[in-house]
């Protein structure tokens, strides 16, 4: 569907080592196949190795990704930063792009890439906006913009709640959608609860088709279109209306959406439609509070209902077989197989009519009425997509004389190719063949991607030539030019040259200040800290969503996102880094003094990375884990409450009764905390034992993993 309908390159997912776990993603055999049909098409194949990897997977990844760079994908989508390392070391020609799971969102961000040849592509974070893609496609990498499809409530890869609360981690491709979940709003003060049972945490989709002159007016290599979990009719019709724009664009022409096309898009699926971020600061809602799922379109309003059929006012049409759901206390989903107009069966109603329907449920007067699916649309899209529309232009030659086998040339861009026949042409004793018959012959490729642009020919009258030569000639070229043309070349040239590894033998404890009431409390107790701004007034994410990332040199620092890696001075990699195994750890001790590892490995996964470490390395590393505080869960840019709540004065609470705390700092980044404080036993000293409940007063304290 992808590729027929206009895609340009497609990622997929391999069975193993993928971010969407739970999807039906593509064995060793369908990939061989998947991408010998995209190559023929001219249409790349990216594949998602983009999640975390502990050390116990890493080097199996490794086993994967030499199967791909066999056979000939284009480029691979990573997350983790142990295997930008191996792969930069072992296949420094494989292409490498970065995933939004890595949350670049600034030009010093994509800066940090410029150094590796292989990476050609920085696929940006949903949050970012227009000014600083714009700033980021000025550094020279192909930058990749997220168009279309769902959207996460946290920055990608910096969500922790999955996996907290369900065991189930998102940077693993198993999240649980925790964002699609209902929750309470609880006032802290009183513990009563302000708002109940809502999707306080749903998005709406993304969709940005009306700013892609925008977009393309500054450079953008690649906009990306979510298609994976959804169905085939679904990634048909958004590609080609995105197909259209583009297409529109470099045509110097102007594309809207059409009433009747952006009513279709909404058919297929969507929660609500926004723009995102983009645009810079949140001027629009961003979020669905209503539901978390497809909402359809809006069919009507239930006026009538008895023990057999409900009766509905309509304001759309209806068709026998759509998809419909009544939204009330306990929503309602059916097909439309039985409709009733005047207690008359019909197959389709028109808006304004008053219908009726067979239904086996309650249903309330009065409840709203969503079409969900279009049993008409559905079968023109399978129709539009069933039919072969992606071909390749070929021109043909050949020639035929008496006692001379026939030649045929082929050609396909820069590809010629040329070959003879087996048989020889004779003298015609009764019908000889004539080049109308041979051109009928030659022409007969619809059961190939092929088509033919023009076929030109020297030809001897009064010549023979049996049809199944001519055939299997035919058959025989265009056998060789796929084969031509799935011949795949590298043409990165890169040595990957690692620098230095540092050694620190500082083992102080670190504690993470988040604001100046903090600051001046431990000041007094002359506390090596670092801090991710200045030392007054900073906060713990500062550098994940300071946009132009203005650094000072020669500070001590925690570094919270890649761009940070460029500053001088010392510095310690933050947990928001996600190093989960050797090789990652090995990448970040060229740029860092000290190491935080991710808040998601536990003590055997870590000692299982230092052991890998000083194996191959000789020395042990300094790498700290958490060992006091609340848990971040999520980093939203975007407001999700209304109606003037405050955020301090209010926490969530989900049907497990976990508690979570909200945060809203200076760049109106809100912070979500698990309200558990994780404290592991050990020398009381070796940290200061200060805490404040609140969470804008909630220390981060690390400790040094010496065991």
């Amino acid at each position: 569907m992808a590729v027929n309908c206009g895609a340009d390159a497609c990622y997929l997912g391999l069975n193993n080592f993928g971010a969407r776990a739970f999807a039906p993603n593509f064995s060793h055999e369908e990939f061989i196949e998947a991408i010998n049909y995209a190559h023929l098409r001219n249409v790349k194949i990216y594949v998602t190795l983009n999640t975390l990897y502990n050390e116990d997977e890493i080097l199996n990844v490794i086993k994967e990704v030499q199967f791909l760079y066999d056979n000939n994908v284009d480029a691979i989508l990573i997350q983790d930063l142990g295997l930008l390392h191996l792969i930069s070391s072992k296949f420094p020609d494989l292409e490498l792009h970065i995933s939004t799971q890595m949350h670049i969102h600034n030009a010093t961000g994509v800066q940090f890439f410029k150094q590796f040849p292989n990476v050609k592509r920085v696929v940006l974070a949903r949050e970012t906006p227009l000014s600083i893609i714009k700033e980021c496609q000025k550094i020279g990498l192909d930058i990749e913009i997220f168009a279309y499809g769902a959207l996460c409530a946290s920055y990608s890869g910096q969500c922790l709640m999955s996996s907290y609360i369900h065991s189930r981690s998102g940077n693993k491709g198993m999240c649980s959608q925790n964002c699609r979940y209902r929750y309470d709003v609880i006032d802290k003060k009183s513990n009563k609860t302000i708002i109940n049972d809502e999707y306080i945490l749903s998005m709406k989709d993304l969709n940005i088709i009306d700013e892609l002159p925008k977009l393309l007016d500054l450079g953008i290599k690649s906009i990306k279109i979510e298609g994976r979990m959804k169905r085939s009719a679904y990634v048909c019709q958004v590609i080609r209306m995105f197909r259209k724009a583009v297409d529109a664009y470099y045509d110097n022409k102007i594309f809207k959406l059409s009433e009747k096309e952006l009513k279709e898009l909404k058919l297929l699926f969507n929660r609500g439609f926004t723009k995102g971020l983009i645009n810079g600061a949140n001027k629009e809602e961003l979020f669905n509070h209503n539901r978390p799922n497809h909402m359809g379109i809006y069919l009507g309003k239930v006026i009538g209902f008895n023990a057999k059929r409900v009766k509905i006012k309509l304001k759309e049409t209806l068709n026998q077989n759509d998809g419909i759901r009544f939204i009330q206390k306990n929503d309602f989903g059916m097909n439309a197989n039985y409709i009733y107009v005047n207690n008359r069966l019909v197959n389709h109603a028109d808006a304004n009519e008053v219908i009726e329907l067979e239904v086996n449920e309650y249903i309330e007067k009065g409840a709203m009425v969503v079409k969900t699916t279009d049993s008409l649309l559905l079968k023109e899209i399978n129709d539009y997509a069933t039919k072969l529309h992606r071909r390749i232009p070929i021109n043909m030659y050949y020639s035929v004389a008496i006692n001379e086998p026939i030649v045929l040339k082929v050609r396909c861009a820069d590809i010629e190719i040329e070959m003879q026949s087996d048989e020889i042409c004779q003298k015609a004793l009764k019908s000889p063949t004539t080049f109308h018959r041979i051109i009928e012959q030659l022409s007969k490729v619809n059961n190939t991607v092929y088509s033919i642009q023009n076929i030109t020919f020297e030809h001897n009258d009064d010549i023979f030539i049996s049809i199944q030569t001519i055939n299997n000639l035919r058959n025989a070229i265009l056998s060789k030019l796929n084969e031509k043309r799935l011949e795949f070349k590298r043409l990165i040239n890169f040595k990957y040259q690692p620098k230095k590894l540092i050694k620190d033998d500082d083992t102080s404890c670190i504690i993470k200040i988040q604001n100046e009431n903090q600051y001046d409390i431990l000041k007094n107790h002359n506390v090596n800290f670092f801090s991710t701004n200045n030392i007054k007034g900073c906060n713990p994410y500062d550098l994940i969503i300071n946009e132009n990332c203005d650094y000072h040199n020669g500070e001590k620092r925690i570094v919270s996102e890649i761009g940070g890696l460029l500053q001088d001075g010392i510095k310690i990699a933050g947990p928001s880094l996600n190093i989960t195994n050797s090789y990652a750890l090995e990448f970040i001790l060229q740029y860092c003094n000290k190491v935080i590892i991710s808040l998601e490995s536990n003590l055997i996964q870590i000692e299982k990375i230092k052991k890998a470490f000083y194996l191959r390395n000789g020395f042990m590393p300094n790498i700290y884990i958490m060992k006091y505080g609340k848990i971040e869960l999520m980093h939203i840019k975007g407001d999700f409450i209304f109606d003037n709540i405050k955020y301090e004065d209010i926490y969530l609470k989900d049907d497990m009764d976990d508690k979570i705390l909200i945060y809203k700092d200076k760049n109106n980044i809100k912070h979500l905390y698990l309200d558990k404080t994780i404290n592991m036993q050990g020398d009381e000293n070796t940290f200061i034992s200060f805490i404040d409940e609140e969470p804008q007063l909630c220390l981060k304290i690390y400790d040094r993993f010496a065991r």
